[in-house]
Order: structure tokens, then C-alpha cells, then sequence
């Protein structure tokens, strides 16, 4: 992760302002601002938030890399509160919050018209992470029950 004293030479390298990290992290001008004061308190510098702005700077750096490189690269953009449950989520199952969300959409890719079920009821991608997530949970309360059982 880049250090929040870093991050303002960082955005200036990549032709970038502290607005267009407010933007795509979806944060305010406010947080980011309290963030990256040479005087932060430390409730402003949390580590969701250096880890968000580091990702968006380093997504932002690599498109500007080498053209002739591949690149795959998915980006969300969901609530801190969304992202704070994603979090929570990935931490209980002991994975990054990346191997969480691949390990989600790999399920998804795998079980019976998962996306077409969500289209139909238009679900937000947030939405349906979250719902595959307690569906989850729910298969492996029942299979943890069930082996109580025998």
C-alpha cells in the first residue's frame, strides 16, 4: 500500500487530483483532505481507506503502463459500508478481500443462471455479492449441522 504521505506525489505523476481520488474511491473531498493532512489524526487514516486510495492510484497507474501488456481488471464501486461488509466477510473466511470477491464470482460462474436470477430481480452487483454471500453461509451452516447430526 502506498503511505498517505505519498499519495499527493503519487497523483501528481499520473496527471491526477485529490477530487479524482475522491470520485473513484467514492469518498468526499473531506475525508480524503483529513486523510491526507501532514497533521491526520489517526482516526482519519484507516487502513480501508489507504488501501482503497492505493488500489485506485495503482489501477491508475498501471492503464498508463505499457499498452502492449494485458491487463484484467474489474472495479466496483460500492458504499464504505458495503466495502467495510465485504471486508468482514473475506476476513471471516481468512482470504484477501480479492481471493473473497474472485471466489464469489467463480461460484457465480458455476451455478444455475446466478446472474440471470439477479438481472430478473435487479440486483445491484453489490446486492447479489452480499446475497451469494449468505447463501454461502447458509450451505455451510446446514452441512455443519448436518454433520452434528450423523
Amino acid at each position: 500500500m502506498i503511505p498517505f504521505d505519498e499519495i499527493d506525489s503519487r497523483l501528481k505523476r499520473i496527471g491526477k487530483d485529490r477530487a479524482w481520488l475522491a470520485e473513484v474511491t467514492g469518498r468526499s473531498a473531506g475525508s480524503i483532505r483529513a486523510a491526507l493532512a501532514p497533521n491526520a489524526l489517526p482516526k482519519h487514516r484507516s487502513g480501508l481507506l489507504q488501501k482503497a486510495l492505493s488500489d485506485a492510484i495503482e489501477s491508475e497507474e498501471g492503464e498508463k503502463g505499457d499498452p502492449d501488456e494485458t491487463h484484467e481488471r474489474l472495479i466496483l464501486k460500492v458504499s464504505e459500508e458495503q466495502f467495510e461488509a465485504y471486508n468482514r466477510a473475506s476476513l471471516s473466511e481468512g482470504k484477501t478481500i480479492k481471493e473473497w470477491i474472485m471466489a464469489v464470482l467463480e461460484e457465480a460462474a458455476q451455478g444455475e443462471n446466478t446472474f440471470g436470477a439477479a438481472k430478473e430481480s435487479k440486483l445491484s452487483p453489490g446486492e447479489l455479492a452480499a446475497q451469494m454471500y449468505e447463501e454461502r453461509l447458509q450451505r455451510e451452516s446446514e452441512k455443519t449441522q448436518h454433520s452434528k447430526s450423523e
